[in-house]
């Protein structure tokens, strides 16, 4: 019975894991004050190579999972990227189409940075 415990113990500390944390590429804004990063964070077995995250970082931020405080998936969207210094353009043809012209997207703004959806 105290093998069993101490199995199961020794288990339940790998689902809490705090995941692997892993730099895809960062898209610099033209003034280069700020980037889109694109990462991946697995935290199981489920989550390998699916899909990716993306946010909105300032250059001087540190890039770890603490200071992420919101990211899209990227079944979310077709393409990502800079228009100027201050705003993103996502671009979401496939999931609009299959929706029917009603996307879960919504323009926003995240960290100073107005967030179109087209």
């Amino acid at each position: 019975m105290f093998v069993f415990k101490l199995l199961l113990l020794t288990s339940c500390d790998d689902i809490i894991s705090s995941g692997t944390f892993t730099e895809i590429s960062r898209i610099y804004s033209q003034d280069s004050s700020k980037f889109i990063l694109q990462y991946d964070y697995a935290q199981g077995a489920w989550d390998g190579g699916r899909t990716f995250f993306v946010t909105i970082l300032n250059a001087t931020d540190t890039v770890n999972p603490s200071t992420i405080k919101y990211s899209y998936s990227n079944f979310d969207f077709d393409d990502i990227y800079w228009k100027g210094n201050d705003t993103i353009i996502i671009e979401e043809k496939f999931t609009e189409y299959i929706n029917q012209g009603k996307s879960n997207l919504k323009d926003t703004t995240l960290n100073e940075v107005a967030i179109k959806i087209i």
